[in-house]
């Protein structure tokens, strides 16, 4: 590992929604990336923008404590600290509740909770160390309007 002056973002997905503008914003910005699962060509692209890329893959179920930790790890093992910090996640479960079933609200707790709460245990350790970060936590907007059916 070599001493790294670009600040340094992880993007827990980079495969679909904010993901891959994210990654390019901050890619421009001057950022190095810690990306999961990138969409094909992300990669070169945020290269192409001066980033230094590291991709992670299998990453995408962030309610597995190992997953977000495997982003935190790539982050320290390829650039020695972590600076921002993104993570989107969340289900919306249409229809009416009296039709919902035990399994929509274990999707949607854990795309919710669960998930939002592994990548904040993952993450914020080093940022409380190095006594800087910042996090940008992105869950469903299902509980602030109501959703079809």
């Amino acid at each position: 590992m070599t001493q790294h002056t670009r600040p340094v973002a992880i993007i827990n997905d980079g495969s679909f929604y904010v993901g891959p503008p994210l990654a390019r914003a901050l890619a421009a910005s001057g950022y190095d990336i810690v990306v999961g699962d990138p969409a094909d060509g992300l990669a070169a692209e945020l290269e192409a923008l001066g980033a230094t890329v590291a991709s992670v893959s299998q990453v995408r179920d962030l309610t597995r404590p190992e997953n977000p930790q495997k982003l935190v790890q790539t982050a320290l093992d390829v650039f020695g600290r972590i600076d921002s910090a993104v993570m989107f996640s969340g289900l919306i479960v249409t229809g009416s509740i009296l039709k919902s079933s035990r399994e929509d609200l274990d999707k949607v707790y854990n795309g919710c909770v669960v998930a939002p709460y592994e990548f904040l245990k993952a993450t914020l350790p080093t940022m409380v160390t190095q006594r800087s970060g910042q996090v940008l936590l992105i869950t469903s907007a299902s509980a602030a309007r109501p959703t079809p059916g």
